[in-house]
């Protein structure tokens, strides 16, 4: 029969773990119990800089100066407005005209990673503006472009902004859109199960434009070529995504404009940020 291996209280003489004795040099340890709760003491220490008890009491429940910040009337609180759940279908307009962010000044945004004017649609900069929060002479002014250079962020932005009822555009490199390829799919995840809630109503859909594209060798073609997220599109249920490749410039505004109007979709419209071949349809006839 083996014999059980000694414990610390079996040899005292044996000697104390490195870590304790780095720690608490001049400390006995007579338990293993204690070095855990000792370790996990100094461990959670740091977490002491954040001052949280002064936020609570005690016994764990908040403050007065969290609780005051809290809505009292049910029409201030997020959960209790409908349209956190049942958002409105947004106001389209005459795509022809080009001018979705003047009849929708408030409902309408554009996420960019730092590819707006790269990508050839610096001329929305003539009806609307970026909204740097940092930059007194943009933040609070109405700017619908925000643009930072963060596609996990970018991605976050759009899936809350369309969770309350609105609406959104992701532009960015077909390479770089492949960084938000499981944020995506997730999501789209999250709206399949959300459509079988009987409270909740229809969500916007989420809209990317991918451009530098596979099927054009640029400068850049190496590094900036990735066709994974058109994949990982086409792999989710139709009834879920899309994929749309626009032949023309007249055709590719009808595009944005259905994907504009669509519901609980994830769309992906693929597009060249360089100039093509002049269109090939009438605007009458490229829907």
């Amino acid at each position: 029969m083996t014999n059980p291996a000694p414990s610390r209280d079996s040899n005292p003489s044996s000697p104390p773990p490195t870590l304790y004795l780095a720690l608490f040099p001049s400390t006995p340890i007579t338990q293993g119990a204690e070095l855990l709760w000792i370790v996990g003491v100094v461990g959670f220490g740091k977490l002491s800089s954040y001052q949280i008890g002064s936020l609570l009491h005690p016994d764990g429940k908040p403050t007065d100066t969290i609780l005051d910040t809290l809505p009292t009337h049910d029409a201030k609180k997020l959960g209790q407005l409908q349209v956190t759940y049942r958002p409105d279908l947004i106001q389209t307009v005459d795509w022809g005209q080009c001018a979705v962010d003047k009849a929708n000044p408030n409902t309408i945004r554009l996420f960019s990673p730092d590819e707006l004017e790269s990508n050839k649609l610096d001329a929305v900069l003539e009806h609307t503006q970026r909204n740097f929060q940092w930059d007194q002479y943009s933040r609070a002014n109405g700017g619908r472009v925000i643009e930072v250079l963060s596609e996990h962020t970018c991605q976050g932005f759009m899936q809350g902004y369309t969770l309350t009822g609105r609406t959104a555009l992701f532009p960015s490199y077909e390479s770089f859109l492949g960084i938000v390829h499981t944020m995506m799919l997730q999501y789209s995840k999250f709206v399949k199960i959300a459509r079988e809630v009987s409270w909740r109503g229809d969500l916007p859909s989420i809209d990317y434009i991918e451009t530098s594209t596979w099927a054009r060798q640029e400068h850049n073609g190496f590094s900036h070529q990735n066709p994974s997220f058109i994949g990982a599109v086409l792999n989710i249920k139709p009834e879920a995504a899309r994929v749309y490749l626009p032949p023309d410039a007249n055709c590719f505004l009808s595009t944005i404009d259905h994907c504009l109007q669509s519901r609980n979709k994830t769309n992906l419209v693929i597009g060249s940020k360089q100039p093509t071949a002049p269109p090939t349809t009438q605007p009458s006839t490229a829907a």
